[in-house]
Parts: C-alpha cells; structure tokens; sequence
C-alpha cells in the first residue's frame, strides 16, 4: 500500500482479500491505512476483483498481488500509461524481463467483466487475466511492456520464509 501510494497515476487503491477469518487482519491493515477493502470468495479471484472494481466504479484496474512487496511504482505507472484505448490489457510479466515481484497488469474495467462472464477454469478464476493470455488471445488486444535490460532472472517475490529472510 504504501509503495502503491507513490504511484502518479492511480487515483484509489482497493486490498481485495478473502472472506476467512485468517485475513482479519488485512481488512484491520486497511481500515488502518485508509483504504477500501473488499472481501470476496477465497477460490474465485477473478469474483473478488470484479466485485472490488464495480464497488469503486472503477474504469481500470491495476492488478498488483500480494507477493510483491517490492514493486517499483514507476513501472506500475508505466503500465497504466501504457494502456490507452487501443489495448484491452498491459502486462510485464506474461513476456518478463523485470524481476519476478515486480509484475503488473491493468486492464480496462469492461475487459475484466468480459473475462468474468466466460472465463471458466481454475487458473482463469485464480490467476484473474489468465484467460486473456492462455485462453483466448486472439480475443484480446494485449500490450507486454519490457525493460531495456532483461532482469527476469532475478526473484523478488515473497512467497516463503527464506523470502522473506532475503528481503530483509
């Protein structure tokens, strides 16, 4: 969230979280720092950022997961730059070349309600534009942004305790 806030062009940021109770305390973090929450299925990503963006009336989204903590806001600034009307979506991480903790995608809202109505898989309902990239491309009008230099070889996630240890 607070990496998100240095970010010139987003004008709301939204934690999207699950309904159990073990993510209590994300709602308490947001309710904290300021910042509409919105709890939704645990298995259905897709439901949740759906739901999320119709409660903020938002016209993109800019999907940013929980696992990068380090994300940089100038290439999340980039991506919604990036979009425009002649992309349906913008991603850096589908053909990578930023660090792995480093991705972003953004979509335009009516893109994610199309994804919604027929994405059906597992992955599609987890992985939110997954159906967009793996599914049914030739439907979708997408833009990968890349970095000058290749830096997909470096991991900037945090997924475990050793992550976290290497982060620190």
């Amino acid at each position: 969230i607070e990496r998100l806030r240095r970010c010139q062009t987003l004008d709301e940021i939204v934690l999207a979280t699950t309904k159990e109770p073990r993510d209590d305390v994300l709602q308490e973090i947001a309710v904290r720092m300021g910042v509409p929450y919105h709890r939704g299925p645990e298995q259905d990503v897709l439901t949740r950022y759906v739901h999320a963006a119709q409660e903020q009336r938002a016209d993109v989204i800019v999907r940013i997961t929980s696992d990068c903590p380090l994300l940089m806001p100038d290439i999340v600034d980039r991506a919604v730059r990036a979009l425009g009307r002649q992309y349906d979506l913008v991603s850096n991480s589908i053909e990578r070349t930023y660090p792995r903790g480093c991705d972003v995608e953004v979509a335009h809202f009516d893109v994610l309600h199309r994804i919604h109505r027929f994405a059906t898989s597992q992955p599609a309902r987890e992985h939110v534009l997954w159906h967009a990239y793996a599914e049914a491309p030739s439907l979708f009008r997408i833009r990968h942004i890349k970095d000058r230099q290749d830096l997909s070889h470096m991991n900037w996630t945090l997924d475990t305790a050793e992550d976290l240890a290497r982060i620190r």
